[in-house]
Parts: C-alpha cells; sequence; structure tokens
C-alpha cells in the first residue's frame, strides 16, 4: 500500500508539473493570440482607410470623366458647327460664282446687242 501511495504521489507531482507547463504555455499562446487580434484589428483600421480612400479617388475619377466627357460633347459640337459654317460658305461661294457667271453672261449679251 505504501508502494501505491508513493507511486501516486509521484504520479501527482508529475500531473502537477505538467499542468502547470500547460499553464504556462496556455498563457504564452493566450499573449500570442492578443497579439495577434491587436495586429489584425490594426490592419483591419489601415485597411478601412485605404478603402476611405480609394473610394474618394474612385469619386473624383468618375467626376473627372464626366467633366471629360462633357468637353468633348462641347467639342464636337463646336467641330461640327465650324463644318456646318465650312459647307455654307462654300455654298454660298458656288452661288456668287453661278451670279458672277449669269452677269457675265449678261453683260455680254447687252455688249453683243448693242452694237
Amino acid at each position: 500500500m505504501e508502494r501505491t501511495i508513493r507511486n501516486l504521489r509521484t504520479e501527482l507531482t508529475s500531473a502537477k508539473a505538467a499542468h502547470a507547463d500547460l499553464e504556462d504555455e496556455h498563457l504564452d499562446m493566450k499573449s500570442e493570440n492578443e497579439s495577434l487580434i491587436a495586429t489584425q484589428k490594426s490592419q483591419l483600421v489601415t485597411f478601412e482607410r485605404q478603402v476611405d480612400l480609394l473610394r474618394e479617388e474612385l469619386e473624383r475619377s468618375k467626376e473627372l470623366v464626366q467633366q471629360q466627357r462633357e468637353a468633348a460633347r462641347q467639342w464636337r459640337e463646336q467641330l461640327e458647327e465650324l463644318e456646318n459654317l465650312k459647307t455654307t460658305s462654300r455654298t454660298d461661294d458656288d452661288s456668287w460664282g453661278v451670279i458672277r457667271e449669269e452677269l457675265h453672261r449678261e453683260s455680254l449679251v447687252i455688249i453683243l446687242s448693242g452694237c
């Protein structure tokens, strides 16, 4: 019986040592876990800021694209107006050319009939 008690005491001492080792390991793991969580929270805050900045930049880019589209539309309209003016100017030149030719022909008729 004494041997059993001695064996049980030895096992108890070993179990207490193993328990203490496990508690130390648990504390280390808990500390590492808390540190990891704090790091991840910090990264999350950083990422959220970056997302906010990217969203703002996206909005500015969308506004810039809209402004550029409006400018391109206005330039297209101005170009069309200039092309229309150019076409009208050519038509006017052609009309004046026809009028000059007709006046020249009539003046020849008058000169020839007056002789």
